[in-house]
């Protein structure tokens, strides 16, 4: 008996603490899920900070990379805008990078290449052209954001551009890669031949 009074604080305890060490899945690593909201609040960071990650009034996170105080969709707002658009069901099969259009190669059949949630980690304002691959500047609120997309376990699929705009009170996303031409010179095509004549020669 006197072992047993030894060992009930020590179980309890350690019940307590096992209770209070369960693990809550961070919402940045895994899809969201519920029920879409219809419209978004508007809110801009109080500051710009390199050092400093800003939140919103309701708690939830901005991009943790913004170049000016403008508006930006937090990362609940982010996916809310992902799964209320029109595409967020279509396979991830390309990429762009520095060094033009990336396919990535996956089985037609492969469901674990559908984008289930986006992680946005930098934003400025603007929007990606698709024809020229340059940011351009709008009275609107409208953000080009570098966004990881990720899979149902919260795995990042790929890491893609993505346009934020701010319309009939929500935030939308308009993915600028199918309209996406990379310039002339990208592919490195040969100068035309110098002519070698008196006359044609300038």
């Amino acid at each position: 008996m006197r072992s047993f009074r030894h060992i009930l604080p020590v179980v309890a305890s350690a019940a307590l603490l096992a209770g209070c060490a369960a693990r809550v899945p961070d919402a940045s690593h895994s899809a969201p899920r519920g029920p879409v909201s219809i419209t978004d609040s508007y809110w801009k960071p109080d500051r710009v900070s390199r050092s400093r990650q800003e939140y919103a009034p309701d708690w939830g996170r901005f991009p943790p990379v913004i170049t000016q105080r403008t508006g930006y969709p937090t990362e609940a707002q982010a996916n809310n805008a992902l799964r209320r658009s029109h595409w967020s069901s279509v396979p991830v099969r390309t990429l762009i990078t520095k060094e033009g259009i990336k396919t990535i190669s996956v089985p037609a059949d492969a469901v674990d290449t559908i984008a289930a949630g986006v992680r946005v980690f930098a934003c400025r304002p603007g929007a990606l052209n698709g024809y020229t691959g340059r940011v351009q500047y709008y009275d609107g609120p409208v953000v080009a954001c570098a966004s990881d997309l990720l899979s149902a376990d919260g795995r990042v699929l790929a890491r893609v551009p993505l346009n934020f705009y701010y319309w009939q009170k929500a935030w939308r996303v308009q993915d600028p890669r199918p309209s996406y031409k990379s310039v002339p010179w990208a592919y490195q095509e040969p100068s035309p031949p110098k002519s070698k004549g008196w006359l044609n020669r300038y």
